[in-house]
């Protein structure tokens, strides 16, 4: 990764990116393509392409690895994601070319490393870092900023594997669809090689999937192939194993089927005007508070804030006089933007992770642009006419049932 995929990045983002986040950001949903508007109201995050991986809380520590060196881990864990036995060799050939899968090199003359996250944090683009060698400071950013909000070593091999993972289908220029649909070894080299690595050696062959025939580029791909060949036949016969990160690992957040859970849902009692303010509890539930606290610690930004406070009243748009959840200290309000492709795929994300473990949490109800979900019901349901309904573009809403707010579930143990 050298002058040419620095300079290549830098056209790109400096039409794509307007942030340092790991995805594009547009002025609003106008801008996805239809596959992408498809993607989401499929419910999947609008740039998911492959296998759905697995959503963890940040906890620091550790990702737990299986192998005897660094290749055979990396290896391992792209089988584990659910990539095939030549696809895991034909990533892991490249990586090798880039970096001998060492976590801490540097790009330079000899072999040079680098020992702090500080260094890439502070570095103005021109030097490779990593498994991948990420230059561009956008990447080295976005790449800084995943690894923080984790809580992980930048040094250790599985966080920087991790990394791949998320960053891969953050943008279509970087060709995972084009990987998972190649053929053979040496196209699936190629792909990876032609829209994810990028390095200067392949001028005029940057994200094609036909082959080059002569000069640079070709040495490169027959030098990256012999290394995928060598790791295909050390490995190609081992058996996938999990990949175990840290801390709390939920089901994800990639993806869900909107299937009913089950939660029982415990309803409102009828608005006492006599009553007023005391209709209300005096704060807000145990459980809306530690959901409220891992939602922000774990999504913000772009998570803009997150209200768990009592609001005593009625509920909005609704013929009935019941008290509204969040006059009973069992909802919130997760403010994110869906007009900003990065805010939604963050709602649909947060969406998805709440109905995934409704009933680890007690989640009875999500309400998210214009559609709600409730545990009694399958589907992602029409939510609107609005007005009179809010469309609850700007923020996510989420109950949760009498046994979430006292933390008598799962989820709850321990914080």
């Amino acid at each position: 990764m050298m002058v040419f995929k620095r300079l290549f990045l830098l056209f790109v983002a400096a039409l794509l990116f307007s942030t340092t986040l790991p995805v594009v950001v547009a002025p609003r949903v106008g801008a996805l393509t239809s596959s992408q508007i498809n993607l989401y109201r499929s419910g999947n995050y609008w740039y998911d392409t492959g296998t759905a991986g697995t959503f963890c809380n940040s906890g620091g520590g550790t990702i737990t690895l299986t192998g005897s060196n660094n290749e055979e881990k990396a290896y391992n864990y792209f089988r584990a994601r659910g990539l095939s036995a030549e696809q895991s060799a034909a990533i892991l050939g490249n990586l090798y070319a880039e970096s001998r899968v060492d976590p801490a090199r540097k790009q330079g003359s000899g072999y040079q490393t680098f020992s702090d996250i500080s260094e890439v944090a502070n570095s103005d683009g021109a030097d490779g870092y990593g498994l991948a060698q990420w230059t561009f400071p956008t990447r080295q950013d976005a790449w800084v900023a995943y690894t923080t909000q984790k809580g992980w070593d930048i040094l250790e091999l599985g966080s920087q594997l991790e990394w791949i993972w998320q960053e891969w289908p953050s943008h279509e220029d970087y060709g995972k669809e084009e990987f998972l649909a190649a053929e053979g070894l040496r196209q699936l080299t190629w792909v990876f090689l032609s829209y994810y690595e990028i390095p200067d050696s392949i001028s005029g062959y940057v994200q094609q999937l036909t082959q080059p025939t002569s000069g640079d580029a070709l040495d490169s791909l027959d030098g990256r192939e012999a290394y995928a060949e060598e790791f295909l036949t050390r490995f190609g016969n081992n058996t996938v194993a999990t990949v175990d990160t840290p801390s709390q690992c939920l089901v994800g957040a990639d993806s869900t089927d909107f299937s009913a859970s089950g939660v029982e849902i415990d309803g409102s009692p009828v608005w006492d005007e006599s009553l007023g303010r005391d209709n209300c509890p005096a704060a807000s539930s145990d459980g809306a508070k530690a959901l409220a606290k891992f939602i922000s610690e774990t999504w913000a930004p772009p998570v803009e804030g997150i209200s768990d406070t009592i609001v005593c009243r009625r509920i909005n748009g609704k013929a009935s006089r019941l008290v509204s959840v969040h006059g009973l200290g069992r909802a919130l309000d997760i403010t994110v933007n869906s007009l900003d492709p990065a805010g939604l795929q963050t709602g649909n994300e947060i969406r998805n992770w709440l109905i995934n473990n409704s009933a680890a949490i007690g989640v009875q109800r999500v309400i998210w642009n214009k559609y709600s979900w409730n545990s009694q019901r399958d589907g992602w349901n029409e939510y609107c006419p609005c007005p009179p309904n809010n469309p609850h573009t700007n923020h996510v809403h989420a109950e949760i049932n009498l046994d979430g707010a006292n933390m008598l579930l799962p989820w709850y143990s321990g914080r």
